[in-house]
């Protein structure tokens, strides 16, 4: 369906009827996310990880998998955050302001059918592209997904940085423990 469903849409309600709905999926999703990381953390068990890291009893070889996870939790977040950009973008660009037709009665004056579907009331006036697309991309860095997604990036850069400090510790120790020779051949 696609581009054509857009088009349809944005005739039946209006030039923001993608932005709105896009909005109005987005504040589900945030519940949704919210219920999923919560439930990731708790499967993973990361408060205790995270104890164990500030004990500096944290055993390197378990985190690279974690990392691994969150990180392809925050890539796909952010290509999720450029799919919505992208298609509420296009539809703005492409939106001319459309009075889809009512049928007319002789003796009554037509009036114009209002968008079911609309991001501003019709009193406020139109917003350029590049305020809705700002507009747009801030609901969107403040949406719920994104902030749990910044709190597992947080827990992310903590479980890094013991990572990589007990990665070079342990390469520290194999060259200390090597021959004076240097590398074998």
């Amino acid at each position: 369906c696609g581009d054509e469903c857009e088009t349809a849409m944005g005739q039946e309600f209006g030039p923001d009827a993608l932005e709105t709905l896009a909005r109005r999926i987005q504040a589900q999703c945030d519940l949704q996310a919210k219920v999923i990381l919560d439930d990731y953390c708790e499967r993973r068990n990361l408060q205790n990880v995270e104890e164990t890291l500030r004990a500096g009893s944290a055993d390197a070889r378990e985190l690279d998998p974690l990392l691994n996870e969150i990180a392809i939790i925050s890539q796909r977040t952010t290509a999720y955050f450029g799919f919505l950009d992208q298609r509420v973008t296009a539809a703005h660009a492409s939106a001319r302001p459309v009075t889809p037709a009512t049928p007319s009665t002789p003796g009554l004056p037509q009036t114009p059918k209002t968008p079911l579907l609309s991001a501003r009331p019709e009193s406020q006036p139109a917003a350029s592209p590049t305020e809705q697309k700002q507009s747009f991309q801030s609901a969107l860095r403040s949406s719920g997904l994104q902030r749990g997604v910044e709190d597992l990036a947080a827990r992310y850069v903590a479980l890094e940085a013991y990572f990589m400090r007990e990665n070079v510790l342990k390469a520290i120790r194999i060259d200390e423990a090597m021959p004076a020779g240097g590398a074998s051949k």
